[in-house]
C-alpha cells in the first residue's frame, strides 16, 4: 500500500495514519526550531566573528529596500503556500524541506562566525522579528541567506510551471536586494538554493524510499 498518493486531497490523506503522524511530527519540529531560535540567535550575536571580503559589496553602495524585499518575498510566499495547500503531499514534503533547511542554516550559523558586512542597513523584517528574533537585532545571523534558501525552496517544491518560473525570477530579484541593502555577503545568497536543493532533495529520496511503504 502506498503511503501517500500525489492526488489525495484533505480529506482523503488525513485517514492515512502514515501521512497524519508525519505531518504532525514535522509541524512540531518546526515549532521547537521557532521556539528555541531565540537562544541560538543570541550565542550568535553576541559572539566575536570575521569579516569576510567581498569584492562585489565594495563596490555596490548600501540602499535600503526593506519594503520592496518584505513585500516580493512574502506575496510569493503567500502564493506558493495557498498553492501548495491544494496537495497536502506536496505541502508535507516541503514543509519537512523546510525543517531540514532551518537546521541546515542553524548549523551552518554555529559553524561560521561571521560579522556584518560593511555598510548593512538593518532589514526591517517584522515577521521573521516576530517568529525567531523576539525583541533582539540580530544582524550577524549571515551564512547562509534565509530568505533567498526560502524562496528557493518553494520553487523546488511547487509544481505549478507559471509559479514555478515566477518564483525562480523572485529569488535571483531578493538576491539582488539583500546585497543592495547589505543584509548579506555575496557568499550567503549564493550558497542558499545550495542549501534549498539539497534539502529538498535529502527529503524527496526519504520520501521516495519509503513510498512503498505498509502503514
Amino acid at each position: 500500500m502506498h503511503i501517500i498518493n500525489s492526488t489525495s486531497n484533505w480529506s482523503a490523506i488525513v485517514k492515512n495514519k502514515r501521512f497524519v503522524i508525519n505531518f504532525i511530527i514535522t509541524v512540531s519540529y518546526l515549532l521547537l526550531i521557532g521556539s528555541t531560535s531565540g537562544i541560538l540567535f543570541s550565542i550568535i550575536q553576541a559572539r566575536k566573528g570575521f569579516i569576510f571580503p567581498d569584492p562585489i559589496l565594495i563596490y555596490l553602495p548600501a540602499k535600503d529596500v526593506s519594503v520592496t524585499i518584505f513585500i516580493v518575498l512574502y506575496v510569493l510566499i503567500l502564493l506558493a503556500i495557498l498553492t501548495l495547500f491544494k496537495d497536502p503531499v506536496t505541502l508535507l514534503r516541503g514543509l519537512q524541506a523546510y525543517a531540514v533547511l532551518t537546521s541546515f542554516r542553524f548549523i551552518c550559523m554555529l559553524l561560521i562566525p561571521l560579522e556584518p558586512p560593511t555598510g548593512l542597513i538593518e532589514l526591517r523584517d517584522p515577521v521573521v522579528n516576530l517568529i525567531f528574533y523576539g525583541h533582539t537585532v540580530i544582524t550577524k545571523d549571515l551564512f547562509f541567506s534565509g530568505h533567498t534558501s526560502t524562496l528557493f525552496l518553494l520553487f523546488l517544491a511547487t509544481e505549478n510551471k507559471v509559479l514555478k518560473y515566477v518564483l525562480l525570477v523572485g529569488s535571483i530579484i531578493i538576491i539582488v536586494l539583500l546585497l543592495i541593502q547589505h543584509v548579506h555577503y555575496t557568499i550567503d545568497v549564493l550558497f542558499a538554493p545550495i542549501f534549498a536543493a539539497l534539502s529538498y532533495k535529502t527529503v524527496s529520496i526519504f520520501s521516495k524510499r519509503f513510498s512503498d511503504s505498509n502503514i
